[in-house]
């Protein structure tokens, strides 16, 4: 029962360190513009990883939210990477200022019938 909690509690910590960190904001306005639907993250994955679902959508519909997100946040010096393209998966870094807080990165995929998977990583500087 105890490896149980502490497992539970670990989880819950790694994410709030995602959530605390300076993007935490980015990552919540990210999740409500997209109407996302957290879902858990599958395969190997860090503990503060946040994996979702997006139905109706499509990849380039997400990315022009992630587009306008990071226009809102210009002033506190937010900037996006190029995107970049392979196998079917798009991603783009978001970093605020010369990257000293480190960076998000974010995935996504297009599925079947209109449905994007994504996953949002924390990277460290």
């Amino acid at each position: 029962m105890l490896a149980a909690l502490a497992c539970v509690t670990g989880a819950g910590a790694a994410k709030d360190n995602l959530m605390a960190s300076p993007y935490g904001s980015v990552v919540a306005d990210l999740m409500f513009a997209f109407h996302a639907v957290e879902v858990p993250c599958l395969g190997p994955v860090d503990m503060s990883d946040v994996c979702f679902t997006v139905d109706p959508a499509t990849a380039g519909g997400l990315a022009e939210i992630i587009e306008s997100i990071v226009a809102g946040y210009r002033s506190a010096g937010l900037r996006a990477g190029e995107w970049r393209a392979a196998n079917g998966v798009w991603a783009v870094e978001l970093v605020f200022g010369d990257g000293v807080y480190g960076g998000l990165e974010v995935f996504l995929t297009e599925r079947q019938r209109a449905e994007v998977s994504g996953k949002i990583v924390l990277r460290a500087p």
